[in-house]
């Protein structure tokens, strides 16, 4: 075999052997370990950065802190505060508001033992709810409360300070400084970090978890930089704001050693090769060294049977050599012998086809489980089926005569299908409460005692508003209560609201409780009964939520409904001067129905507003899940216009806000909620309909024309009269205007209240169908979402089916008198083409 060398190019592989290390070695520092380097190098500077900033911030808030600190100790301070003299605080605010830069406002506030609710002449200086809570806890606190927040769509800092006289709180300084001021801050810290460094400087503000919100920037702000590194850091003065601080781009920490890194990787692959060259030369000589003494071996083998083997210099051909030998050996044993002796066939061992059935002596075979029944009474084994009226179960209750539809039979039955219907959703415990009819105690107990047969155990929380109910099945954490009320219907009627799941029954789950009912099948067991008093526990979560900043004196109209006593004691708590009216529990309801919604029962509550020079009047309906507000000048506020004022309340603070409303009410609702960010979101009347509704669309604000308001913000997203008529005295209160004032501001138009059309039971949905196909409506938008809406260029016309009552319901608005007067005579005459004896009240 030739001993001459190979060309490289025959050993192109060996060669990338070497090559590719040094490449891969380059590549790997050049785009791996140079950006991670400088992705760590960035990320500790970004880190110490941010604390640095952030530790700046702290002590230029410190700084402020210590100046209000010093202000609030000034006896002169706390004499004035005493002595009553507001010309001279006034005085201390406007001289101490030239210490600060980027000043909104300096307010010093005096305080007596409501707090807040105590302002008198100040109450014009809190703003809005967010500065009200800083001064509350400032009040209760030993430092100086610091907080961030949006006013008239800008950003504000303010600190808040108590002014103290022994240990008690006689006042507070409250200091507003515009984000301005955070930005100066950030400006002062900014450092130079070199001409190709670009960073910037982020405040954010988030409370509980929320998303966090951009409060101020400073330096590089373009959108399509993407942060090198970024670190955030919380503020120690509130942990509710965070410093954030990043870099676009950093210095490149292994710039100056790349050329020495490239250099030695070239040269390793340089002289790797060499070697490898090298290497290959001496090889191809070892191999074909060893190559002819193997072959040399494998003929001497032939000629001589004890041919020794030559060593070798790679092992591979000692192997190949030494298995030559074995094989050639056997090659000659088999050839020396003369005869082979035959091998005997194998025998085949076959399993049988029949195979043999083995039982494991364990397990009885053909074992018949009997399966235990459910644990289900029924009204046919107790001797025969009930006959339960279907039309008191309707769309979002259960409403009928309560002394011949709700019988005690009927009401025993209704029982057991939602004591039974409330272990199967989970809820072994359920709050029972009733109003103060006459009928309500008889069909409580017969209630009481049939859902405890179920096994359900009941919290019997006695004669309490609707409200309360809806509160104690959150508070006590039950998903399940039952309220037995005729709501704002006249004495002889009853009924029950019904939470099952955390949620009001509507429409085909009220069905499934007459099916149920109907059908007899129950559940059995033996409940727990006990007695609770929630009355307590509901007045202190408001007054922990709402706070009146000033006095105003309130007619409260009852209606000798459930709200009688409660009604009184919560708004006295919270600081009105309260003229209670009709406050006395009488289910005969003698001076007026409960029913808040037509005008002829609030006629007492506008006299008794006039004489008491009240400053407004609040009345409730039956069971006070239902409000309505009369102004100092005897103005009767529709719902619909109230639930303007609250839904621009509301999206004050939280813009972009979902707002649910009803049919029926005015279209210029829409156009508040749009102008003030919500979003408005019309849906079909009923409150169990309305609650539904906001908890698919996540609204934090709901209302009915017929005066149900839901607030989702700060309180449950339940219909509550009695909590509804604080947040509106708290609005004016911080506003510091009347509800007259507050109704000037608000679009108008004309309308005509709710009207009632008497109509049998079994048509009232039959004759809206035959209406909405009625050509006499005009030309308009029909909408079907509930009853048959049109609306017209000038206004807008309904006629609705009612859910409660055997009636039909009409509401017509428009711009003008005209216009209103020509919608109305289009229903009008549609109405009386079906049946001439349909009439609109006039």
């Amino acid at each position: 075999m030739s001993s001459k060398s190979p060309g490289i190019s025959k050993y192109w592989q060996s060669l990338l052997l070497v090559l590719g290390p040094a490449l891969l070695g380059i590549a790997l520092v050049y785009f791996i370990a140079r950006p991670q380097a400088e992705q760590s190098a960035a990320e500790q500077n970004v880190r110490s950065v941010a604390e640095v900033k952030a530790g700046a911030l702290d002590n230029a808030l410190q700084v402020l802190s210590g100046q209000l600190e010093g202000l609030s100790r000034l006896s002169q301070l706390r004499s004035a505060i005493a002595a009553g003299e507001q010309g001279t605080l006034d005085i201390m605010a406007s001289e101490w508001s030239l210490m600060f830069s980027n000043i909104n406002q300096l307010a010093i506030l005096p305080m007596g033992e409501l707090g807040t609710a105590d302002l008198g002449v100040n109450r014009r200086k809190l703003r809005n709810n967010i500065e009200k809570d800083i001064v509350e806890r400032a009040r209760g606190d030993e430092r100086v409360v610091i907080d961030v927040y949006q006013l008239d769509g800008r950003y504000v800092v303010s600190l808040a300070r108590a002014v103290k006289s022994g240990t008690r709180s006689v006042g507070a300084i409250l200091l507003t400084l515009k984000a301005d001021w955070l930005l100066a801050q950030l400006e002062s810290f900014e450092s130079d970090s070199g001409a190709t460094t670009q960073s910037a400087t982020q405040l954010f503000y988030s409370v509980a978890g929320s998303q966090p919100t951009l409060v101020v920037t400073q330096g590089n702000t373009s959108a399509a930089t993407q942060p090198l590194a970024s670190a955030r850091v919380p503020l120690r003065f509130n942990a509710n704001l965070s410093l954030a601080y990043s870099v676009m781009q950093a210095p490149a920490v292994l710039a100056s050693a790349m050329p020495a890194l490239i250099v030695t990787f070239s040269i390793c692959a340089v002289l790797g090769i060499i070697a490898l060259l090298r290497q290959i030369g001496v090889t191809h000589n070892l191999v074909g060294r060893d190559a002819n003494s193997l072959t040399d071996f494998i003929g001497s083998a032939f000629d001589k049977e004890s041919a020794a083997a030559p060593d070798f210099g790679f092992a591979g051909f000692a192997s190949a050599a030494s298995g030559f030998s074995g094989a050639l050996a056997r090659y000659r044993k088999k050839r020396s012998k003369a005869s082979v002796k035959p091998a005997e066939p194998m025998q085949v061992v076959t399993d049988s086809e029949e195979g043999t059935s083995w039982e494991n002596p364990m397990f009885a075979n053909k074992i018949e489980v009997e399966e235990p029944e459910e644990a289900l009474e029924t009204e046919a084994q107790a001797g025969g089926a009930l006959e339960i009226p279907a039309h008191i179960f309707r769309a979002y209750d259960i409403r009928g005569i309560a002394d011949t539809e709700l019988d005690d039979a009927t009401v025993a039955a209704i029982g057991k299908a939602l004591g039974s219907a409330a272990l199967d959703a989970g809820n072994d415990r359920l709050v029972l409460a009733r109003d103060g009819r006459l009928s309500s105690e008889r069909i409580h107990e017969m209630l009481q005692n049939s859902v405890l047969s179920t096994g359900c155990d009941v919290i019997d929380i006695g004669l309490v508003p609707t409200p309360l109910m809806y509160f104690a099945t959150e508070h006590l954490h039950t998903g399940a209560g039952i309220m037995v009320t005729g709501s704002h219907n006249g004495p002889e009627y009853n009924g029950m609201k019904v939470v099952l799941e955390s949620k009001s029954l509507v429409d085909e789950q009220v069905q499934d409780i007459y099916r149920r009912a109907a059908a007899g099948s129950f559940l059995q067991g033996a409940g727990d009964l006990t007695r609770q008093d929630i009355v307590d526990s509901y007045i202190d979560q408001i007054a922990d939520d709402v706070v009146f900043a000033s006095q105003l004196k309130v007619v409260l109209d009852c209606g000798n409904g459930a709200a009688s006593e409660i009604a009184p004691m919560l708004f006295a708590s919270l600081g009105c001067e309260v003229v209670p009216l009709f406050a006395e529990v009488d289910g005969n309801f003698p001076n007026h129905l409960p029913d808040p919604g037509k005008p002829e029962n609030l006629r007492a509550l506008v006299d008794e507003v006039s004489a008491q020079q009240a400053d407004l009047g609040i009345a409730f309906d039956g069971d006070a899940d239902r409000m309505v507000a009369v102004t100092a000048s005897g103005r009767i506020v529709d719902a619909d216009i109230l639930l303007m004022l609250f839904a621009r309340d509301v999206l004050t603070r939280n813009p972009g806000a979902d707002v649910v409303y009803d049919v029926k009410c005015t279209r210029n609702l829409s156009q508040v909620i749009s102008n003030h960010g919500g979003r408005p979101v019309m849906w079909q009347s009923g409150h169990s309909r309305i609650k539904h509704k906001m908890l698919e669309t996540g609204a934090l604000l709901g209302g009915e024309y017929s005066g149900h308001f839901f607030f989702k913000e700060r309180w449950f997203g339940f219909d509550d009269g009695l909590y509804s008529g604080t947040r509106l005295i708290e609005m004016l209160t911080l506003e510091g205007c009347s509800l007259d004032e507050a109704l000037q501001e608000l679009p108008e138009s004309f309308c005509s209240p709710e009207l009632d059309i008497p109509v049998e039971e079994g048509s009232k949905f039959e004759l809206v169908e035959q209406l909405a196909g009625s050509v006499l409506l005009g030309d308009g938008e029909v909408s079907r979402l509930d009853g048959v809406r049109v609306d017209y260029p000038e206004g807008w016309g309904l006629v609705r089916a009612s859910n409660t009552a055997p009636k039909l319901t009409a509401r017509f608005e428009a711009d003008s008198e005209q216009a209103l007067s020509e919608i109305r005579q289009r229903f009008s005459s549609a109405l009386g083409q079906l049946d001439p004896e349909l009439k609109i009240p006039a």
